[in-house]
């Protein structure tokens, strides 16, 4: 039997974070992950957006999940030009997501993005025991505002072949499947599949996903 839900915010992420934002990856992403050194440079760039999901009540047990939703771990994105598998949330928004005040809690998910005329997904990950609540589409959809506020053109990101989960996700959001790029991810010997948002998919409403786990 579930707990309640552990309440969460989202908020810019600052350099006192990079510890843990450092752990969130290598929990994520393992071999793969980004070095403490790296991301305080993605941090400080002028054109990066980071922003970090901090729980802010109690925790909870992790949701029950359908058979059907357990591609959770699936990968995204670009990092720094860079192919590397990226688990991303995948829940549909929770009504206790965003919640504000409490005191600092441990962070549970992270995202970023570098706006430019064609803006890129960065990275995204959520800790495994939260995901299913929501996180990663609210991260995805602080960044879009971001993308949105900087009138950028388009935004981009790269999901791994078979992540349907991930995939749906993005959908949803009003991305559209652009092209493919064989043997983009070589450790797992999956293809890139690159995915895009115009400007014109920015200003819309998203669309709630149809169920839920």
């Amino acid at each position: 039997m579930n707990t309640a839900p552990r309440p969460w915010l989202i908020r810019p992420a600052r350099l006192a974070d990079v510890p843990r934002l450092a752990a969130l990856d290598a929990a994520a992403f393992g071999p793969e992950a980004w070095p403490a050194a790296f991301l305080v440079e993605e941090l400080t760039a002028p054109d990066r957006r980071y922003f970090a999901a901090e729980a802010t009540g109690p925790p909870a047990e992790p949701a029950e999940r359908d058979p059907a939703q357990t591609t959770a771990a699936v990968a995204v994105a670009v990092a720094a030009g860079t192919p590397a598998e990226r688990p991303a949330g995948t829940a549909a928004q929770d009504s206790t997501g965003g919640s504000a005040g409490g005191s600092a809690g441990p962070l549970v998910g992270y995202a970023g993005i570098r706006l430019a005329r064609r803006a890129e997904i960065m990275s995204i990950a959520v800790d495994a025991p939260s995901r299913g609540r929501g996180i990663g589409r609210a991260l995805m959809e602080t960044l879009l505002a971001q993308a949105r506020a900087a009138g950028v053109a388009r935004v981009r990101l790269t999901v791994a072949e078979g992540s349907a989960a991930a995939i749906a996700l993005y959908q949803s959001l009003g991305f559209g499947i652009q092209g493919r790029v064989p043997g983009y991810y070589p450790a797992a010997r999956r293809d890139g599949i690159i995915m895009e948002l115009r400007a014109d998919g920015l200003g819309r409403p998203t669309p709630r996903p149809r169920s839920r786990p």
